[in-house]
């Protein structure tokens, strides 16, 4: 059981940490290329009929993604330290049964029946785990959509007074592997985005 338990500890206490890494960080390569990336200067397309949004480096520097990011890792620690107070109870239990059972403070017909009561509570960890992973797995999904939705309306507003038909989403890596700078609207974009943001964030405090 000890083995059991060492494994369940590594395993158990670091899934949530690392799914949320996996799942709601860029990586580092491509976080700090979208970065350089955003530093140049945007020219802002009057004229053109196709541009496109690089979006590694609006998700950088998008204060509504930071805002979200920041919601996400609160709610990522709340879940941490919830499992991590049942898990330490837990161990309790398990050392308190070895501890009893080293003594020979109970009968093997006690020691089978807390051990049966360990190994449901080891059961109702892993499903409390996997019930965060997923909670983290949706509303990482869920804050994603927000994101790319608020994009989405922002372009229509932005396209109002000019006569861009198309605009494209490049990434590191995509489907989209070059087009000309000239077309790039990720400054302005960005610009736009996040004074409109801010001054609706800005608005909800009043």
């Amino acid at each position: 059981m000890k083995k059991i338990n060492t494994i369940l500890t590594i395993v158990l206490i670091l899934a949530v940490g690392v799914l949320y890494v996996l799942h709601f960080t860029q990586g580092s390569k491509t976080s700090s290329k979208a970065a350089s990336e955003g530093s140049e200067t945007s020219p802002v397309v009057t004229d053109a009929t196709i541009a496109y949004i690089n979006i590694d480096t609006m998700l950088v520097q998008m204060e509504m993604y930071k805002d979200l990011q920041a919601g996400l890792s609160g709610k990522q620690k709340e879940l941490e330290g919830s499992f991590g107070i049942k898990y330490k109870a837990f161990e309790k239990n398990v050392a308190d049964l070895q501890n009893k059972v080293s003594k020979g403070l109970v009968t093997r017909a006690e020691a089978e029946q807390l051990n049966q009561q360990l190994s449901s509570d080891q059961m109702q960890l892993e499903n409390l785990n996997a019930t965060y992973t997923q909670q983290l797995q949706e509303e990482g999904i869920v804050s994603n959509r927000k994101v790319i939705d608020y994009i989405m309306e922002y372009l229509k507003e932005y396209n109002q007074d000019k006569n861009i038909k198309f605009v494209f989403s490049y990434a590191f890596g995509g489907n989209l592997l070059y087009m000309d700078g000239a077309y790039d609207i990720t400054s302005d974009i960005l610009t736009g985005i996040n004074a409109k943001y801010l001054a609706e964030k800005a608005e909800k405090k009043k």
